[in-house]
């Protein structure tokens, strides 16, 4: 949207004042009258500051330095965007200005200028505008002039708050260069990422410098002072040390100066100004060191500007417009601690940030527990949105990641108990996917005794190397070790709660170079408010796509205690810790003794039921891999489901065409089978075997030829089950050994205590078989696994084997579910599951969903995925907008409420647009105001329907597991 602003603004034939500007230049000019009836004869000089000198000045000159200024500006940015993507005023939330010599706010009045018609531009495109803050400071020695500065740009700003542009206007009676010290002590910029520095026209600025070849008196006193050379100073050393002492005053990152000059030339020596310009940049570029300077310059530009109705040339000379010939430089100052600072540089990175989103939306989406309208409003312009997101890096804005709107709530757990979850923000997840991805060639962030959380090298959608992989490693390596000797097994109490904070920083600095900016946004996503029963000081989010590094991290500061013990081989899983003691009883006691020391200086301790000395032998049996579960997995259900996923080359060539449309169908036609699987997975899969080698290995399926229509869906299953008869016997006796299994386990699991090693084994059992019934349908399972869900939540993947009963069409029994189960996690599973029952939700799980989010003293959680489920649903005949507009009026939650806004947008259409457009001024989180742009520009699109966006191709992986269940890590395989 911004690139299309600038070519649309570059493509004008002439620039003129928009209408509140030359309002307010004409009340201003109106104002000058009063003071000054001989206005229009009023003669001026550039060294005359009196108040009837600088009237007359601003009269006939402020128009054309203002258009000036607006036509190099909007020509910078639009050169820097179409090379970087960057821009140094649009786009950004925060703007700091210092309008140098400032000709009566020309430099200020251009900014705003922009800003008022990128704003003007966003609001006829029908989207919500977005807030931009904007700190002016006026730098001029004539009290004169920063008066009319004052007066220029606070009506201007007057009327530019209906656009959200928020104006600070600050001056200082200082000449520049001299003034620069004076400002970096009067004042602190909003935006230390960069500040714009605009000189409106260099000729007050350089006169006397330029004519007399010396460096100003101040220069020179700041000289003696520090104990410098003091004699003939060259030109432009001045200017230079003034603008290196910003950008070390103000710690600023960037500092970018637009300075202009007419074609005309200098009067004393007859240089040509735009040949002073570049002999200043050129001087300052040389007294800059150590900090990188880059210069654009463009000489003779030719434009035509539009006199507003009341300026001299207009009013009295009677001329509407006139062509002009300038030129504009524009330096660039990047400080060189930013310049360095590879790590902030790299996490900060476009490249980096894509990833991480990619990364943090896969991890977030299969949790038990995602705001799946959060993360598929992101998808839609994510470009924009991780660019907007690396602003507010940038600008260290740290609010912006939103941490402070995770939603917490408890995931069952045994004996009635919960453990604390939370559903954390895309913002806050991929910008610490982004800070963890910097650790990744970090040879201080590995782990050796550590089998958790490894950093995948891929660059695809895992943040880690497959959990499954570095489980089964970390048992078969510590069982060799194990053999005859003694083994001490251990894990934290309360491990995420209880990790301290101030200690975990010490632990992330030690990976972070000196004086790297990434320290404070590591203080910002560590040292937060995880909420209860977290206390203050301590605790990670559970449920967070970075929690699982930091803490692997925390506990690595005591794995070298424990890997350095002798006779003792160390290995841990996360908090999972296995001790293997070469000799007597007497050495395992003081093993437990160092690993409670170890603990302790990290203010945790080991869980006492769980904490105990066994023999190898006991060891190794207790955590042998189940081969009954290895047989049905390996053998029998990858072998299977694996097939369908090497699609003939006749669907291949339908899949190139159109992959989403052929991905619809070909997984509508699975569930016949029955087989059932996510649309963005198949197409995963599908892409994952579309190598020659992996089309030709395997087994292969038969395909009847693509029906073009569903109405041949009938006929291409009788056809299917002909041409692979005993793919389908298979699959069918696999279902039959699952569900076996199943109900076994369930009976095991009821005669067992919940610490015994047959309960263990049990529900192992039962959790394995549910995730693959889920996939190949549930059948006679479905309702002892509901009476589980139920009753023992914790014992089965609640959040799954609700979305497989709405695969199976089984609203009966999700209504059982809502309707028995005290778990507020487990119902909201249900309420969101009911949303996708097939062939498609019945009344009354409508009206539930409806019942749910009208009930304001239902918990977020509740109302959050009730209203997502109206959204997946589509249907609206129980709709009521009265209803409606008090629940937008009444909800503070911002995640909520752009649920409401889509919501009523998809229900009441054109009927909602004017209570969204009060919503958008009243509001400025931008969660919701992404949700009011998709409500008026989607065209009446749903949201839910919308494929996911396709650049996430370049991230998928080479080696997804066989089903999509797999990639949730549970306690153990």
């Amino acid at each position: 949207m911004l690139g299309e602003f600038l070519k649309q603004f570059s493509a004008r034939d002439s620039l003129a004042f928009s209408g509140a500007l030359e309002h307010a230049y004409s009340e201003v000019v109106s104002g000058l009258r009063r003071q000054i009836p001989s206005l229009d004869d009023q003669p001026y000089s550039l060294d005359d500051d009196s108040t009837a000198s600088v009237a007359a000045q601003f009269y006939r000159l402020f128009p054309s330095h203002c258009l000036k200024c607006l036509d190099a500006l909007a020509r910078s940015e639009s050169r820097t965007w179409h090379g970087t993507r960057t821009t140094a005023v649009l786009g950004w939330p925060t703007i700091t200005l210092v309008d140098v010599g400032c000709g009566s706010g020309a430099g200020t009045a251009a900014v705003l200028e922009l800003l008022q018609w990128h704003q003007q531009f966003v609001l006829r495109t029908g989207r919500p505008l977005r807030r931009v803050m904007v700190q002016a400071i006026g730098l001029d020695p004539s009290e004169a002039m920063l008066g009319l500065y004052e007066g220029l740009v606070g009506r201007y700003s007057d009327l530019l708050t209906d656009l959200k542009i928020d104006v600070t206007a600050q001056m200082l009676t200082e000449p520049f260069p001299e003034g620069i010290w004076q400002t970096t002590r009067m004042f602190q910029p909003e935006n230390r990422h960069q500040v714009l520095m605009i000189m409106s026209n260099i000729v007050r600025v350089l006169t006397q410098s330029y004519d007399m070849g010396r460096t100003p008196w101040f220069e020179r006193i700041l000289r003696a002072v520090g104990g410098g050379p003091v004699a003939s100073p060259q030109f432009g050393e001045a200017e230079a040390s003034a603008l290196r002492r910003l950008v070390e005053g103000w710690h600023l990152d960037r500092l970018g100066l637009l300075c202009i000059a007419t074609a005309g030339k200098e009067e004393v020596s007859g240089t040509r100004w735009h040949v002073c310009l570049q002999n200043m940049d050129k001087a300052i570029q040389e007294g800059m060191t150590p900090h990188r300077v880059e210069r654009t310059g463009v000489k003779e530009i030719r434009t035509r500007f539009e006199n507003p109705r009341d300026c001299w040339w207009r009013a009295c000379k009677g001329i509407p417009s006139y062509p002009l010939e300038y030129h504009f430089d524009f330096l660039e100052v990047v400080h060189d601690s930013y310049d360095k600072d590879v790590q902030w540089g790299s996490a900060t990175s476009h490249g980096n940030l894509e990833l991480a989103w990619a990364r943090a939306r896969r991890h977030a989406l299969h949790e038990d527990m995602a705001d799946e309208v959060e993360i598929m409003l992101f998808d839609r312009s994510a470009d924009g949105k991780l660019d907007r997101l690396r602003k507010e890096l940038l600008l260290q804005n740290w609010p912006a990641l939103n941490a402070e709107h995770m939603l917490l709530y408890g995931a069952p757990k045994k004996r009635g108990t919960t453990r604390p979850r939370a559903v954390a923000r895309l913002e806050d997840q991929i910008a610490s996917a982004a800070a963890v991805q910097s650790f990744a060639d970090n040879p201080a962030a590995r782990r050796p005794a550590s089998y958790s959380y490894r950093l995948s090298g891929e660059g695809d959608e895992f943040l880690y190397q497959y959990w499954l992989h570095l489980w089964k490693a970390f048992l078969t390596d510590s069982q060799k070790r194990a053999e005859s000797r003694t083994v001490l097994r251990s894990d934290v109490r309360g491990f995420y709660e209880h990790i301290q904070q101030d200690l975990l920083m010490d632990a992330v600095r030690g990976l972070l170079g000196d004086g790297t900016r990434l320290d404070g946004l590591a203080g910002a996503l560590l040292l937060r408010d995880c909420g209860p029963p977290h206390r203050s000081g301590r605790g990670l989010p559970q449920g967070h796509v970075a929690s699982g590094f930091w803490a692997d991290l925390y506990l690595a500061k005591a794995d070298a205690a424990f890997s350095t013990l002798p006779g003792v081989t160390f290995a841990r899983y996360a908090d999972d810790m296995v001790f293997v003691v070469d000799g007597s009883e007497s050495q395992t006691a003081t093993v437990e003794s160092e690993l409670r020391k170890g603990l302790a200086g990290l203010r945790l301790e080991p869980s006492e039921d769980k904490t105990y000395p066994q023999s190898g032998g006991q060891y190794v049996s207790e955590t042998t891999l189940d081969q009954l579960l290895r047989e049905l997995d390996e053998d029998r259900f990858r072998t299977l489901v694996k097939q369908v996923y090497r699609v003939s080359g006749d669907y291949r060539r339908i899949y190139s065409v159109d992959p989403w449309g052929f991905v619809g169908h070909y997984s509508a036609l699975l569930r016949l089978l029955p087989l059932f699987m996510s649309e963005p997975w198949l197409r995963r899969k599908i892409e994952q075997y579309a190598g020659w080698r992996d089309r030709l290995s395997g087994r292969r399926l038969r395909f009847p030829p693509f029906p073009g229509s569903h109405e041949g869906d009938d006929a291409w299953l009788g056809t299917f089950m002909s041409l692979n008869a005993e793919w389908n016997e298979q699959l069918t006796v696999l279902r039959g050994d699952l569900i076996t299994l199943c109900i076994e386990s369930i009976r095991e699991l009821a005669s067992h205590g919940q610490a015994d090693s047959g309960a263990t084994k049990a529900l192992r059992r039962l959790r394995f078989a549910a995730y693959r019934l889920c996939a190949i349908g549930l059948d006679t399972a479905a309702e002892p696994l509901c009476e589980q869900i139920v009753d023992r939540p914790c014992s089965v993947p609640v959040h799954t084997l609700s979305h497989a009963l709405a695969d199976c069409g089984r609203a009966d029994l999700l209504r059982e579910v809502l309707d028995n189960s005290e778990s507020e996690f487990v119902r909201a599973c249900a309420l969101r599951a009911l949303a996708q029952v097939r062939p498609s939700p019945p009344d009354w799980a409508i009206a539930r969903m409806w019942a749910a989010v009208t009930d304001t003293s239902s918990g977020t959680l509740h109302r959050l995925k009730a209203s997502e489920g109206l959204l997946f649903a589509d249907y609206w005949e129980e709709a009521d907008i009265s209803e409606w507009m008090r629940l937008v009026q009444e909800t503070s939650d911002p995640y909520l409420l752009k649920n409401l806004v889509l919501i009523g947008a998809r229900a009441f259409g054109d009927s909602v647009r004017e209570c969204l457009a009060r919503l958008c001024k009243a509001c400025d989180h931008p969660v919701v105001l992404d949700a009011v742009e998709y409500a008026l520009t989607s065209s009446g699109r749903r949201l839910m329907s919308e494929y996911e966006p396709d650049v996430l191709r370049r991230y998928y992986s080479t080696d997804y597991p066989v089903v999509e269940s797999d990639t949730k890590e549970v306690e153990s395989p």
